[in-house]
């Protein structure tokens, strides 16, 4: 398994890493993600779950559709969960998905 983001790559036994991420979530349902990415401004903040959003419009080479946050989030709340993200530009984002328990089986 690759995946890859915007400035990581992982690489691994599919199988287990999703072993490793189905035992902490349904221990904790609490997922927390960061990185050390550029960040994401106070004004982008409020509406980066939102459909079709590209918060840096500078960024050149991405071509994301804006869809990626917005389906997450309607995952989330499809299983009565939270997700929420805190960031400050030049220090990374941290995301952080809340389940109620029981919800992973």
């Amino acid at each position: 398994m690759k995946a890859e983001l915007d400035c990581a790559t992982l690489t691994g036994d599919p199988e287990r890493l999703l072993q490793v991420a189905t035992n902490l979530i349904g221990n904790a349902v609490l997922l927390e993600v960061s990185d050390n990415g550029p960040g994401i401004s106070s004004e982008d903040l409020p509406q980066i779950f939102d459909r079709f959003y590209r918060g840096d419009k500078s960024r050149t080479g991405n071509n994301g559709s804006g869809l990626g946050l917005a389906i997450a989030r309607s995952v989330v709340e499809a299983h009565n969960g939270v997700i929420e993200v805190s960031s400050a530009p030049g220090q990374g984002a941290t995301f952080t998905v809340t389940l109620p328990a029981g919800i992973v089986s």
